[in-house]
């Protein structure tokens, strides 16, 4: 028997399960990695919020403003970590705060300029002229 300075330390399991040999990467295999490895990517960086495709007109104006509602959100939060001094932010402020970046124009009749955003908010609605109330709440 081997000293315990030159004994091998193995797993209590090793004669049980041979490990397997490692073969040689082919190059089409290599590629198929990043492939996927890109796709995946792009995944994460696209917003999984959004909806986009609606074809019917109240779905689309719906979903429009859903998505309007989601963007002021996402304002919001971005206002509250570049101004920690500041407490609540209006819907109209953070247009002015974004110019070109957040112009957001009614779709049905709602107004975005009266919507206050807390520090701790947990979701914003806003109601269309029709009486539709449509919300959308934080991740």
């Amino acid at each position: 028997m081997k000293p315990p300075s030159q004994r091998r330390l193995e797993h209590p399991l090793a004669g049980l399960f041979p490990a397997p040999r490692m073969k040689r990467l082919r190059p089409w295999a290599a590629a198929a990695v990043v492939l996927v490895a890109s796709f995946l990517g792009y995944l994460l960086h696209a917003h999984p919020f959004k909806v986009a495709g609606a074809t019917d007109g109240r779905t689309a104006q719906l979903v429009r403003v859903r998505n309007n509602l989601m963007e002021l959100g996402t304002a919001a939060e971005s206002y509250f970590q570049q101004h920690p001094d500041q407490g609540i932010v209006r819907g109209d402020e953070l247009q002015r705060w974004l110019p070109g970046v957040l112009e957001l124009k009614s779709v049905a009749g709602e107004r975005y300029d009266s919507l206050v955003f807390s520090r701790d908010w947990q979701k914003v609605a806003v109601v269309l002229a029709d009486g539709t109330a449509i919300e959308w709440k934080r991740r």
